[in-house]
């Protein structure tokens, strides 16, 4: 190795993470759909509240220079109750691009559009591992003596003192976050004149065959148009499964209420 190097290509990055920081784009949101201006306005409020509860600008600045330096950066988008137990706090979070696994059977660079998966690693508490998952405190408890699965631990770092304070896997466990989308079919009413559509619970059946009966007579009786109908559609699902080795922590189906767009962002 020569004495001396000089890195040519870290002062480009440099200048195109200034570059990226002094023309951020700012969040607005337009009405559109039969939207209306007031609505679009608290949208745009609540959007820009969010990005500076989180210091939003500063961590979209930091996923861009992971693209910059390493061809792709993460922004991951959470809700936190630290500071308010009751709603919650809309989080953006920086990730690092080493944590971050996507379905590599994604052909679009949008991966809603594509992608079947998206994996995060992080190092969890140990501590609050158990009060999170307290079911599955006798599996935490034992399971460095019956462990499987290639997740449940991490080659250490290079030690800097002769301690182990420095190794994450002392106080931490190494945790799996799948996010994966699944497919159903789902029953719609449709209501003509305003052109919405309701999803309904296979349970809501009787309902709906009730309701679409009275509105035949009605429809017979006024010689107008049918209003309302059925519609089934496939539709995707989204489903968050946490695991830790070959435990799995917790499962959720649907954890956004219908939302099925990945809580996570790429920049390449």
């Amino acid at each position: 190795r020569p004495a001396l190097t000089i890195n040519h290509i870290l002062p480009t990055v440099n200048l195109l993470s200034g570059m990226e920081r002094e023309n951020r784009n700012d969040i607005h949101v337009l009405p559109r759909k039969g939207g209306n201006r007031m609505s679009a306005d608290v949208f745009t409020g609540l959007s820009k509240h969010s990005m500076d509860l989180s210091n939003g600008e500063f961590e979209q600045s930091m996923q861009f220079l992971d693209g910059g330096i390493g061809g792709k950066g993460w922004i991951g988008l959470d809700i936190s109750y630290d500071k308010d137990p009751i709603n919650g706090d809309i989080t953006i979070e920086r990730n690092s691009s080493f944590d971050i696994k996507e379905d590599p059977n994604a052909k679009t660079y949008d991966l809603n559009k594509s992608a079947k998966y998206i994996i995060r690693y992080y190092w969890g508490d140990k501590e609050q591992v158990f009060l999170l998952y307290p079911k599955k405190a006798e599996e935490l408890e034992n399971y460095l003596e019956s462990y499987s699965g290639k997740d449940v631990f991490e080659m250490a770092p290079a030690k800097q003192t002769d301690t182990d304070m420095l190794e994450p896997s002392t106080y931490r466990y190494r945790i799996k976050e799948t996010w994966w989308k699944s497919y159903k079919r789902q029953l719609f009413l449709i209501d003509k004149t305003n052109l919405m559509f309701i999803p309904a619970h296979k349970s809501q059946e009787p309902v709906l065959e009730a309701l679409l009966t009275k509105d035949r007579e009605m429809a017979e009786k006024e010689k107008r148009p049918l209003r309302y109908n059925t519609i089934e559609r496939v539709i995707p699902v989204m489903n968050v499964t946490t695991t830790l080795g070959d435990i799995v922590l917790e499962h959720i189906e649907d954890p956004f209420s219908g939302l099925t767009l990945f809580p996570y962002v790429r920049f390449c």
